[in-house]
């Protein structure tokens, strides 16, 4: 199991902690939707990341209207200049520590 698998369990485990429904989706041809899920009939896509290889933008477009694009990323010390672009670009933001 490779780290960003670990992370998208991790972050599944949460949020299906919370009572939030998800599923993990990440893998080849994720189309870089790693979990997805709803909550109070509001749909959700995450994109785990430690690098900048594709906008979560871009994804989300392709997404019916109202759907939130969250991104993720295993730790702020680890962050490659790229995702920490991104990070700074998307507003809202919210950070929460692995």
């Amino acid at each position: 199991m490779t780290k960003f698998q670990q992370e998208e369990i991790k972050i599944e485990k949460l949020l299906t902690d919370a009572n939030i429904k998800c599923e993990i989706t990440g893998g080849p041809g994720d189309k870089g939707i790693d979990i997805k899920g709803m909550k109070k009939g509001v749909k959700f896509i995450i994109e785990c990341k430690n690098w900048r290889t594709k906008n979560i933008e871009g994804v989300l477009s392709q997404q019916s209207n109202g759907t939130i694009g969250i991104v993720t990323a295993p730790s702020m010390n680890r962050y490659t200049p790229g995702a920490k672009e991104t990070a700074r670009t998307l507003l809202p933001t919210e950070v929460y520590p692995s």
